[in-house]
């Protein structure tokens, strides 16, 4: 897990990268909020259900007043201490970086201040969705960064093992999934697929990465994402860990909205999620 404190260098867990998951993924699940108007996108009702629950921000990212406070307080416990050092890119590892190593355990608590958008109950199943879907710190969409729940107040958490599992708990934050007549221009979830296990599920990402980007070049960076313009990745590849004791790929497919509105090849999305599935 690649999550440094404020000096960029040293490993830290931090409560605004924990917010700004939960902030991500409640985003891409609620796709059905954005309606129309006029013949146009409407996102009012999306923005304004976020801001009740996480607070409202204003371009700079500060507080805003008008969006009032978070519902959402987030104390870290006991941080992880396991660090150690890893290559972002296993595949072909030319340099390491610091990290928090396999193994490595943190302890945190999640408030939720009574609001009229989102129970405290729906709060844990979005959290607990951020741990099968997504992961933290740098080149969480590519493997790293992914992390399993052991326990919830004390109880030890059974982790869904199948798709339908983590579709029902997405339905108990939102019965409107999946969303298929739903046309919003951003980011939202429309498929989640479980890959083959791997015995180095980061080094095969990244394999797999490389060789899509070496096939399809010049349209790689509006199907897969890029730095330059600045482009996340609409396809988001996670790890979970089952019963079995093994590790396997989790692949969510992102609504894809590249920047410059550039065209989208999904032979080159399918092309790669198949190198894992």
């Amino acid at each position: 897990m690649f999550l440094a404190g404020a000096d960029g260098k040293t490993p830290e867990l931090r409560v605004p990268s924990l917010k700004g998951a939960l902030r991500f993924w409640w985003r891409a699940l609620n796709a059905n909020l954005v309606t129309e108007n006029n013949g146009k996108e409407d996102y009012s009702d999306l923005k304004r259900q976020e801001s009740a629950i996480f607070g409202g921000t204003d371009s700079g990212g500060r507080s805003k007043d008008s969006g009032g406070r978070s519902k959402v307080i987030i104390s870290i416990d006991k941080q992880a201490t396991n660090i150690g050092s890893a290559s972002p890119t296993p595949h072909n590892p030319r340099f390491s970086k610091s990290a928090f190593a396999i193994g490595s355990n943190f302890e945190m608590t999640i408030n939720v201040i009574d609001n009229d958008v989102m129970t405290a109950e729906q709060v844990k199943s979005l959290f607990i969705v951020v741990s099968l879907l997504g992961g933290l710190g740098n080149r969480s969409r590519r493997g790293f960064g992914s992390f399993k729940i052991i326990e919830i107040d004390n109880t030890k958490f059974e982790q869904p093992n199948d798709v339908k599992e983590i579709e029902k708990i997405i339905k108990s934050i939102n019965q409107a999934y999946p969303f298929d007549n739903v046309t919003a221009n951003y980011p939202f979830v429309k498929s989640i697929e479980i890959g083959q296990v791997d015995r180095d599920n980061t080094k095969k990402i990244g394999q797999a990465t490389h060789t899509i980007k070496g096939q399809f070049r010049n349209n790689y960076g509006d199907a897969m994402g890029d730095s330059n313009p600045r482009f996340s990745s609409p396809i988001y590849v996670s790890v979970i860990k089952k019963n079995d004791g093994k590790l396997y790929p989790i692949i969510t497919t992102l609504n894809t909205v590249p920047p410059n509105n550039g065209n989208v090849d999904e032979t080159i999305q399918e092309t790669f999620k198949n190198e894992l599935l």
